[in-house]
């Protein structure tokens, strides 16, 4: 399943490597998050587009007890797919950078790799940056509900709790261990 082409792969990297932060460079307050690290107590943990891992370093810390783990096909640390099926993946600002014609997979892939919980924030408003070939560093750039539409196609059994934040935000904590 190609997730990734390789003429955006270098364009990931180079972006990474042009900014002093990148992607990934800085840990971010995520209350609900939080919450629900609390509420679902995972072992296992794939951080999925980690960026530089800052983020992950903050959770290995943070949650001493569980396995933390990362994946970002834009940064040589973390551009090796760990293997094996994690309680808990986390994607944070990544699905807005992914390519269109490999959402679907993306998605498919998040959701298989997951085996109990699912946390996701995409970013809904234009990047701030550019890629080197001039396009935003958003690639998809739809409204929440458009969101909403496309990630309870994943398994439209679970559990999905959504919530549409400020600042273009929008996210998502699917638990797959409760159904409708």
């Amino acid at each position: 399943m190609r997730l990734v082409s390789e003429p955006y792969k270098k364009l990931l990297e180079d972006l990474h490597l042009s900014s002093r932060k990148g992607f990934g460079g800085k840990v971010k307050p995520f209350k609900k998050l939080a919450d629900f690290m609390e509420q679902w107590k995972p072992k296992t943990f794939l951080d999925y587009g980690c960026g530089k891992g800052a983020m992950l370093e903050h959770l290995t810390a943070s949650y001493p007890k569980m396995k933390c783990t990362g994946y970002d096909p834009g940064w040589a640390k973390y551009k090796r797919m760990p293997e094996g099926k994690f309680e808990c993946v986390m994607c944070v600002d990544v699905l807005e950078h992914v390519e269109p014609k490999f959402l679907d997979n993306v998605l498919k892939h998040i959701n298989q790799l997951s085996t109990k919980y699912i946390w996701i924030c995409i970013d809904t408003i234009p990047a701030k940056k550019q890629l080197a070939d001039g396009r935003n560093a958003h690639l998809i750039i739809k409204h929440n509900w458009w969101w909403k539409e496309k990630l309870e196609q994943l398994d439209g059994e679970c559990v999905y709790e959504h919530f549409a934040e400020i600042k273009g935000k929008y996210y998502v904590a699917i638990d797959k261990t409760v159904t409708r």
